[in-house]
């Protein structure tokens, strides 16, 4: 009987290699490329890993550390009374899951489960945003966004600037799925030209400004003030795809709710170029 129950633990540790071997062998590799892992199969999951990689990879701007961390990391929101809801949130370029620790609070207190994420190359410093890439940002929107529709009746999805391309991006391409949007200056147009010219740009130079020129690196608490070129070229991708997104709606109309909210005048996001009346369900 021993024999037997060995056998079968070993045969059932070989099958766990074979399933688990591919993501194990994909997270090194994000590893290596010196991206924060990701392919977590739950939020507590993938909010840990962020929570490790931040702590060493952070150089801290404040001497209050551990509030500092926290600002920077993916977090949930559990209401009190849920009510079956459930939105994930996404930052903009540079930004950190601080963006929403308002709008989060009061959400959650209205019902819904509130979660945000951490985009790679974001909470630590803006060296690491050369290492990251849109596909990178994509899969963060896109594995939480599957893990939080298995939680919930109905999800919602929200984001701010370039966030916000993330969701309508990922709303387009999953028909169906959402029941709403939460937009704060989706970035699909925008005013200044490096976007369109920053990936041949990023073949060149690796900053328009350094980040030992400005104070604390180039950051505060909570966000980048400096962006290597590598991430504006990251960026056009989210700005083209939202564009195709919203395109796509005026052909066939947005079956969810949404709320956006642009500014009058914005000196990056040229809101005025694009009709966002078409997300209106």
């Amino acid at each position: 009987m021993r024999t037997v129950f060995r056998t079968l633990m070993t045969a059932s540790a070989a099958a766990a290699l074979i399933v688990l071997s591919p993501a194990s062998a994909e997270t090194d590799a994000q590893k290596e490329r010196g991206v924060m892992p990701l392919g977590q199969t739950t939020f507590a999951a993938y909010a840990e890993d962020a929570r490790v990689w931040v702590a060493e990879h952070r150089p801290f701007v404040t001497e209050d550390r551990a509030f500092e961390l926290t600002a920077n990391l993916p977090r949930e929101y559990r209401p009190a009374e849920p009510d079956g809801r459930g939105v994930l949130l996404v930052h903009g370029l540079g930004d950190s899951p601080w963006s929403f620790s308002d709008l989060a609070v009061s959400l959650s207190e209205q019902g819904l489960l509130v979660r945000t994420v951490l985009l790679p190359g974001c909470g630590t410093h803006p060296a690491d945003m050369m290492k990251s890439t849109v596909e990178d940002w994509r899969r963060v929107v896109d594995e939480q966004a599957e893990i939080l529709s298995r939680e919930v009746n109905e999800m919602w999805l929200g984001g701010y600037s370039m966030g916000g391309n993330l969701v309508i991006d990922w709303a387009a391409k999953h028909p169906g799925r959402t029941s709403g949007l939460i937009l704060f200056s989706p970035a699909a147009e925008v005013r200044p030209v490096l976007a369109w010219a920053a990936s041949a740009a990023s073949k060149v130079i690796d900053w328009l400004v350094r980040p030992e020129s400005r104070p604390d690196g180039g950051r505060n608490p909570f966000q980048y003030f400096v962006i290597p070129v590598k991430g504006f070229a990251a960026f056009y991708p989210t700005m083209t795809a939202a564009d195709d997104a919203l395109a796509q709606f005026e052909k066939t109309p947005y079956a969810g709710r949404s709320a956006v909210m642009l500014a009058r005048r914005d000196g990056l996001v040229a809101s005025e170029k694009r009709p966002f009346a078409v997300l209106s369900g």
